[in-house]
């Protein structure tokens, strides 16, 4: 083989090679709408806010469990070297004389502590009212035939139209993938291409008055405001026990001794109840608590007549949607029968291509009534799985995915 031969066969093996890994590279990534929720429930932004609150309400819980129910547990150790002056305690005896200041004295002594709070309603409830709270955050993852030269003229400034029309919804179709690119938390470089076809599946779904109950059962919002709710309940019990006794166990052992070696082992345990007489803050936050309480409330009874908005807002539009893929079918397959005649009549030389491009006009324009019905649809049948909760299951249910 010739050097020249030699290297234009090595060109063409690395060009080769260069376009094949090219082409895997700019392969696209197939979506599928059960890849496109998780996706977007693993990166959106708003998902890991409410996740690291979560986290947060996690911790305040913890810190409340402790304070509530754990016991606390501590060690110290100290020596001392000092002198004391017995008189200034009062020590005296008839007849035998008293020093007034002894020593110096050494001691030592290691110990632990221990305290168990048996009865404290306030922290108990505080404590209560941070386990609703974590449970709230939890709850705030798409050529025949001739024609003259005036038929000829008209039909390409159809295609020019038609092309325009082309390009305007390509381009509507890339700016909606960098969208969904984004709210999926992948590359506006990343190029998608969409699994599934745009389909239309009947759905039959249950009366307003009966979807209500159950929606409110699944809502994450409308729960958490709940959730909420119940935490300012525990607040102002945990305000009211303020003035409740307070009980506590409280113990110390360890040794004690001039020395080291002559220390010997005490201790303590001691049990002890405490009153609050008097306390003006417990009214101002009973107050306050009041207000919230109020203030919620209006807010669950906002949310459960806008959520019963929002479901019978998805009926109507469901319902109308199926009406209008019914017509936008019929009108399709009218379209289709005048194309056929007009194609025939043409072919025969009765008519020009004036009528047969009138029927493909008309057709294009009856499958496009029909592509945006369905659309409408199936937006609908999202509105209505987002208005009901759990809208990652409903989805796959109204969708048949």
């Amino acid at each position: 083989m010739k050097p020249g031969s030699l290297k234009v066969l090595l060109f063409l093996i690395f060009s080769a090679v260069l376009s094949n890994g090219q082409a895997q590279q700019q392969s696209p990534y197939r979506l599928t709408l059960h890849d496109a929720i998780q996706k977007a429930l693993q990166a959106n932004l708003n998902v890991l806010l409410s996740q690291s609150r979560v986290g947060e309400a996690e911790g305040a819980l913890e810190r409340s469990r402790s304070a509530a129910l754990l016991p606390r547990v501590n060690a110290e150790t100290y020596a001392n070297f000092h002198n004391q002056n017995l008189r200034a305690f009062g020590l005296s005896a008839p007849g035998l004389p008293i020093p007034g200041v002894v020593g110096p004295l050494s001691n030592y002594d290691a110990r632990i502590y221990a305290q168990q709070n048996v009865l404290d309603l306030s922290t108990y409830r505080t404590f209560k009212a941070n386990e609703s709270a974590l449970e709230a955050n939890k709850l705030d993852k798409h050529d025949a035939g001739t024609a003259t030269g005036v038929d000829v003229l008209r039909a390409q400034v159809q295609l020019a139209n038609d092309q325009q029309a082309l390009l305007v919804a390509q381009n509507d179709l890339k700016q909606t993938l960098l969208t969904l690119a984004r709210e999926m938390g992948m590359s506006p470089s990343t190029r998608l291409e969409l699994a599934e076809t745009l389909q239309y599946r009947a759905l039959k779904q249950k009366l307003p008055d009966v979807l209500l109950p159950e929606a409110l059962q699944a809502r994450a919002d409308y729960l958490s405001l709940a959730k909420q709710r119940e935490t300012l309940l525990e607040q102002q019990r945990a305000n009211r026990a303020r003035y409740y006794p307070k009980v506590s166990v409280n113990g110390n052992i360890g040794g004690l001794g001039r020395s080291i070696g002559s220390m010997a082992t005490t201790g303590l345990i001691q049990g002890q109840v405490d009153f609050t007489v008097f306390d003006r803050d417990s009214e101002g936050e009973a107050m306050q608590l009041a207000s919230r309480i109020k203030r919620i409330d209006a807010q669950i009874a906002d949310l459960e007549r806008g959520v019963d908005q929002e479901i019978r807002q998805a009926l109507l539009d469901l319902d109308s949607a199926t009406e209008q893929v019914d017509v936008a079918g019929q009108g399709q397959e009218l379209a289709r029968r005048e194309l056929t005649l007009s194609q025939d009549r043409f072919q025969t030389g009765t008519t020009n291509n004036i009528e047969v491009v009138t029927a493909q006009d008309a057709l294009a324009r009856a499958e496009e009534n029909y592509i945006v019905a369905v659309t409408r649809h199936v937006d609908a049948k999202c509105a209505l799985a987002r208005a009901l909760g759990d809208t990652e299951k409903n989805l796959q249910q109204f969708l048949g995915n």
